[in-house]
Protein backbone atom coordinates (compact mmCIF):
# COMPACT_ATOMS: atom_id res chain seq x y z
CA UNK A 1 0.00 0.00 0.00
CA UNK A 2 2.14 2.92 -1.18
CA UNK A 3 0.94 6.38 -0.15
CA UNK A 4 2.32 9.85 0.26
CA UNK A 5 2.40 11.20 3.78
CA UNK A 6 4.23 13.36 6.26
CA UNK A 7 4.88 16.97 5.34
CA UNK A 8 3.68 16.89 1.73
CA UNK A 9 5.52 20.02 0.68
CA UNK A 10 4.07 21.12 -2.62
CA UNK A 11 0.51 20.24 -1.62
CA UNK A 12 0.59 22.91 1.07
CA UNK A 13 -0.41 23.03 4.74
CA UNK A 14 -3.82 21.37 4.27
CA UNK A 15 -2.35 18.11 2.96
CA UNK A 16 -0.13 16.79 5.70
CA UNK A 17 -0.22 13.08 6.52
CA UNK A 18 1.22 13.20 10.02
CA UNK A 19 -1.00 10.48 11.48
CA UNK A 20 -0.24 7.70 8.99
CA UNK A 21 2.54 6.03 10.98
CA UNK A 22 0.47 6.28 14.15
CA UNK A 23 -2.55 4.47 12.73
CA UNK A 24 -0.59 1.93 10.65
CA UNK A 25 1.96 0.86 13.28
CA UNK A 26 -0.54 -0.83 15.65
CA UNK A 27 -2.01 -3.00 12.87
CA UNK A 28 -1.08 -6.67 13.34
CA UNK A 29 1.70 -8.02 11.09
CA UNK A 30 2.03 -4.66 9.30
CA UNK A 31 5.44 -3.51 8.08
CA UNK A 32 5.74 0.29 7.80
CA UNK A 33 8.64 1.96 6.00
CA UNK A 34 9.71 5.25 4.42
CA UNK A 35 12.67 5.87 2.06
CA UNK A 36 15.28 8.61 2.40
CA UNK A 37 15.78 8.93 -1.38
CA UNK A 38 14.79 7.42 -4.72
CA UNK A 39 17.35 4.61 -4.51
CA UNK A 40 15.93 3.49 -1.18
CA UNK A 41 12.40 3.87 -2.59
CA UNK A 42 13.27 1.40 -5.35
CA UNK A 43 14.73 -1.00 -2.77
CA UNK A 44 11.63 -0.70 -0.59
CA UNK A 45 9.38 -1.42 -3.55
CA UNK A 46 11.44 -4.56 -4.25
CA UNK A 47 11.12 -5.47 -0.56
CA UNK A 48 7.34 -5.02 -0.67
CA UNK A 49 6.99 -7.19 -3.79
CA UNK A 50 8.91 -10.11 -2.27
CA UNK A 51 7.37 -9.86 1.22
CA UNK A 52 4.55 -12.21 2.17
CA UNK A 53 2.48 -9.89 4.32
CA UNK A 54 1.08 -6.37 4.50
CA UNK A 55 3.46 -3.47 3.89
CA UNK A 56 2.81 0.25 4.01
CA UNK A 57 5.32 2.40 2.15
CA UNK A 58 5.25 6.16 2.67
CA UNK A 59 6.84 7.83 -0.33
CA UNK A 60 7.64 11.50 -0.79
CA UNK A 61 5.69 13.64 -3.22
CA UNK A 62 7.38 16.16 -5.44
CA UNK A 63 11.06 16.51 -6.20
CA UNK A 64 13.52 13.69 -5.59
CA UNK A 65 17.03 14.06 -4.19
CA UNK A 66 18.74 13.16 -7.47
CA UNK A 67 20.68 10.06 -6.45
CA UNK A 68 21.22 7.26 -8.93
CA UNK A 69 19.14 4.14 -8.51
CA UNK A 70 21.36 1.07 -8.18
CA UNK A 71 21.11 -1.65 -10.79
CA UNK A 72 20.16 -4.28 -9.88
CA UNK A 73 17.72 -3.13 -7.20
CA UNK A 74 18.07 -5.33 -4.13
CA UNK A 75 15.43 -5.69 -1.41
CA UNK A 76 16.15 -4.43 2.10
CA UNK A 77 16.26 -6.59 5.18
CA UNK A 78 12.98 -5.79 6.94
CA UNK A 79 13.38 -4.00 10.25
CA UNK A 80 17.03 -2.98 9.77
CA UNK A 81 18.10 0.64 10.00
CA UNK A 82 21.37 2.05 8.72
CA UNK A 83 24.05 4.20 10.34
CA UNK A 84 24.90 6.95 7.86
CA UNK A 85 27.63 8.63 9.91
CA UNK A 86 29.14 8.23 13.37
CA UNK A 87 29.74 10.85 16.04
CA UNK A 88 30.18 10.81 19.81
CA UNK A 89 28.06 13.75 20.96
CA UNK A 90 24.55 13.14 19.69
CA UNK A 91 22.38 10.42 18.18
CA UNK A 92 19.93 11.61 15.51
CA UNK A 93 17.29 9.07 14.48
CA UNK A 94 15.51 9.99 11.24
CA UNK A 95 13.18 8.37 8.69
CA UNK A 96 12.03 9.18 5.19
CA UNK A 97 12.65 12.68 3.88
CA UNK A 98 13.70 13.72 7.39
CA UNK A 99 17.00 11.88 6.86
CA UNK A 100 18.22 14.52 4.39
CA UNK A 101 17.35 17.25 6.91
CA UNK A 102 19.11 15.32 9.68
CA UNK A 103 22.27 15.08 7.56
CA UNK A 104 22.18 18.85 6.98
CA UNK A 105 21.74 19.41 10.73
CA UNK A 106 24.71 17.12 11.37
CA UNK A 107 26.89 19.27 9.09
CA UNK A 108 25.80 22.46 10.87
CA UNK A 109 26.49 20.89 14.28
CA UNK A 110 29.91 19.60 13.12
CA UNK A 111 30.90 23.15 12.21
CA UNK A 112 30.19 24.03 15.87
CA UNK A 113 32.24 21.08 17.17
CA UNK A 114 29.26 18.81 17.93
CA UNK A 115 29.56 15.44 16.21
CA UNK A 116 26.40 13.42 15.64
CA UNK A 117 25.62 9.86 14.66
CA UNK A 118 22.81 9.85 12.11
CA UNK A 119 20.67 6.71 11.86
CA UNK A 120 18.30 6.18 8.96
CA UNK A 121 15.62 4.13 10.74
CA UNK A 122 14.00 3.10 7.41
CA UNK A 123 11.28 1.16 9.25
CA UNK A 124 8.73 2.43 11.73
CA UNK A 125 7.59 -1.14 12.21
CA UNK A 126 9.52 -3.18 12.99
CA UNK A 127 11.90 -0.65 14.49
CA UNK A 128 15.56 -1.66 14.66
CA UNK A 129 15.73 -1.54 18.44
CA UNK A 130 19.07 -3.38 18.55
CA UNK A 131 20.71 -0.66 16.45
CA UNK A 132 19.29 2.14 18.61
CA UNK A 133 20.36 0.40 21.82
CA UNK A 134 23.83 -0.12 20.35
CA UNK A 135 24.29 3.51 19.33
CA UNK A 136 22.74 5.42 22.24
CA UNK A 137 25.39 4.61 24.89
CA UNK A 138 28.03 6.17 22.60
CA UNK A 139 26.21 9.51 22.55
CA UNK A 140 25.60 12.08 25.25
CA UNK A 141 22.15 12.89 23.86
CA UNK A 142 19.59 11.89 21.27
CA UNK A 143 17.07 13.52 18.97
CA UNK A 144 14.52 12.30 16.48
CA UNK A 145 13.77 13.96 13.16
CA UNK A 146 10.24 13.08 12.21
CA UNK A 147 7.22 14.18 10.22
CA UNK A 148 4.53 12.37 12.15
CA UNK A 149 2.63 12.63 15.40
CA UNK A 150 4.27 11.48 18.62
CA UNK A 151 1.49 9.26 20.04
CA UNK A 152 1.64 5.72 18.58
CA UNK A 153 4.20 6.85 15.99
CA UNK A 154 7.86 5.95 15.73
CA UNK A 155 8.80 8.72 18.17
CA UNK A 156 6.91 7.12 21.02
CA UNK A 157 8.09 3.66 19.97
CA UNK A 158 11.80 4.52 19.77
CA UNK A 159 11.78 6.48 23.03
CA UNK A 160 10.00 3.65 24.86
CA UNK A 161 12.67 1.31 23.51
CA UNK A 162 15.44 3.60 24.79
CA UNK A 163 13.77 4.26 28.16
CA UNK A 164 13.63 0.55 28.97
CA UNK A 165 17.30 -0.16 28.26
CA UNK A 166 19.48 -1.23 31.19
Amino acid sequence: MPWTGGDCGEDGPTHHGLFDFAYLRPMPNMTVMAPMDENELARMLATAVQHDGPIALRYPRGRATGVEVADPVTPLRIGKGKVLCDGDDLLIIAIGTGVQQALKARDILAAEGIFATVVNARFVKPLDQALLLEKLPHSSGSSQWRSMCWQAGSGQQSWSCLWTMD
